[in-house]
């Protein structure tokens, strides 16, 4: 009876395991209008690799403005904020659709918007709020308030979001000074920001767009990694190191890209 009652516990796991790795399959099938015009992305740099999924049927004619993008919205060149969706909108037949807002943005820093006056605002569900400075003090945590994009911006304001490094919880921004490029991290313990000097361009190579989580030269791209991968992972006594890392363009889909960042990748295809 034991045997019997393990057999069919086994069976059940593997039932489980095998339908787990097909919903994937499913779950693309199911949508094969729009999986059609879905082209995979792999991004490789020394800090590892990240998949992307570009779904190049969506339609949205302000693509061409875009300036910052953050969880689902974005800005223009001429600062008027937009949401994006999957689905259409009924008011646009689109993918996309303006706020309801004459608020004007001058950047997205990570997901926390910036208004042209210098107010900070978060954008979730269509819903535009501004984050008041006694919220700001407080703390208080909701989708958009990040304390540590505000206190970083507030002491530069040319601040991008690069990275997370997921083993210290460091939240890692950049700013631009000439053809240079900096760290800056925000330490709670000292209430002071910390600085580095991540890589200066040389050999006619010129910093052209930072967005959320990447550098944009006219001759690649760069995202923050770890620059001593082979030594680190190899050697216990050799701590990883981290800048700026040139992103493997190599046969894939960043040489056919218009706009990209850590939550949206735009392709010439979408744009034309």
């Amino acid at each position: 009876m034991n045997k019997k009652i393990g057999l069919i516990i086994i069976v059940l796991c593997v039932l489980i395991v095998t339908g787990c790795g097909n919903s994937n399959n499913t779950k693309n099938n199911s949508n094969n209008k729009n999986e059609d015009n879905k082209i995979s992305c792999s991004i490789n740099n020394n800090n590892g690799k990240y998949d992307y999924y570009i779904n190049e049927s969506l339609v949205c004619p302000q693509f061409k403005e875009i300036a910052y993008s953050g969880d689902r919205f974005f800005i223009t060149n001429s600062g008027e904020l937009y949401e994006y969706s999957d689905k259409k909108y009924s008011t646009t037949n689109n993918n996309c659709k303006k706020a309801n807002t004459d608020v004007l943005f001058d950047k997205i820093i990570e997901n926390t918007l910036v208004s042209k006056d210098g107010n900070f605002y978060s954008f979730f569900e269509g819903n535009l709020k501004r984050i008041t400075d006694d919220e700001i003090q407080k703390g208080r945590a909701w989708y958009g308030l990040d304390q540590m994009d505000i206190k970083v911006y507030k002491v530069n304001n040319n601040i991008f979001y690069l990275d997370q490094l997921n083993n210290e919880k460091l939240e890692i921004y950049g700013y631009v000074d000439g053809n240079s490029i900096y760290s800056i991290s925000y330490d709670w313990n000292s209430d002071k920001t910390n600085e580095k000097l991540l890589i200066t361009f040389k050999d006619g190579e010129e910093v052209e767009k930072v967005t959320n989580g990447f550098v944009v030269t006219n001759k690649g791209y760069y995202r923050y990694g770890i620059t001593n991968q082979k030594e680190c992972s190899e050697y216990e006594d050799i701590k990883c190191e981290y800048g700026l890392v040139q992103v493997d363009t190599k046969d894939n889909c960043l040489n056919e890209i218009f706009y990209v960042s850590n939550n949206l990748i735009v392709t010439q295809n979408m744009v034309k």
